[in-house]
C-alpha cells in the first residue's frame, strides 16, 4: 500500500528529498522538526507565489530552507537562529549544494536582528520560540514586501490555545492570532496544516 505521503511526492514531481540522516540527526538530539504535511504545502505554495526573496526567524539546521530553495531555483533565503552550530549542520547535510550557495545563515536573538534587517522579503516565515511571536509582529510588516506573503507556524500549538490552564502558556500564540486577523495591513487565513498555519497577505 503506498503511503499518501508518497503519492503526493509522485503527483507533484517534488524529487529533491533530504537524506534520513537530517531525520535521525533530529531524532537523537530530541530536536523538533516542521511536520511534513506542512512542509509539503509550503513547498506547493512557493511554487504558486514564486517568491524571490525569503526570510525564515527559527531556521534551525535549515531542512524547511533545504526543502524550499530545492523547488525555488531562482529564491534566495536567508535564515536566523541563535545556534551558531546549525550553520555547520547545514552546510554538513547539502555538502556545498547549490541550494546551499542560495541560504544565509545569520545567528542571534531574532528579536535584535530582525529590526537591523535592511530588505524587504516576499515571504517571511516564522517558527521561533512562542513567547517570541507577538513582539516580532510589531516589525514584521514593513519587512515584508506588498503582495508578501507573512506564514506562521505552530498557530494552533497542539490544541493548546483553546484550553486555558494547561502547562502550556498559549498566550502568545493568542496574541499573534489576534493580531493577525485584526490587522488591517493583511488578509488573512488560518488553515488546520500540520500544527496549524497563518497565511497573511499583505494589501
Amino acid at each position: 500500500m503506498i503511503h499518501s505521503s508518497e503519492f503526493t511526492f509522485k503527483m507533484t514531481g517534488f524529487c529533491q528529498r533530504p537524506q534520513d540522516d537530517w531525520y535521525s540527526y533530529a531524532l537523537n538530539l530530541n530536536y523538533p522538526v516542521i511536520e511534513e504535511s506542512t512542509l509539503q504545502f509550503l513547498e506547493t505554495w512557493g511554487l504558486l507565489t514564486r517568491p524571490k526573496r525569503i526570510l525564515e526567524l527559527g531556521c534551525g539546521f535549515g531542512l524547511m530552507s533545504y526543502r524550499l530553495l530545492s523547488v525555488l531555483p531562482e529564491s534566495t533565503l536567508t535564515g536566523i537562529d541563535y545556534n551558531g552550530k546549525n550553520e555547520e549542520v547545514f552546510k554538513k547535510f547539502t555538502n556545498k549544494s547549490e541550494v546551499g550557495k542560495r541560504f544565509t545563515f545569520l545567528t542571534g536573538n531574532v528579536t535584535e536582528l530582525l529590526p537591523a534587517l535592511n530588505q524587504t522579503y516576499d515571504w517571511i516565515i516564522v517558527d521561533v520560540d512562542k513567547k517570541y511571536y507577538p513582539e516580532l509582529f510589531l516589525h514584521l510588516p514593513e519587512k515584508l514586501n506588498t503582495g508578501g506573503y507573512l506564514i506562521a507556524d505552530n498557530v494552533l500549538w497542539k490544541g493548546w490555545v483553546t484550553r486555558p490552564g494547561e502547562k502550556k502558556n498559549p498566550e502568545p500564540i493568542r496574541k499573534w492570532n489576534e493580531l493577525a486577523f485584526s490587522h488591517d495591513g493583511f488578509e488573512t487565513i488560518l488553515l488546520p496544516v500540520g500544527d496549524g498555519l497563518t497565511i497573511m497577505r499583505k494589501k
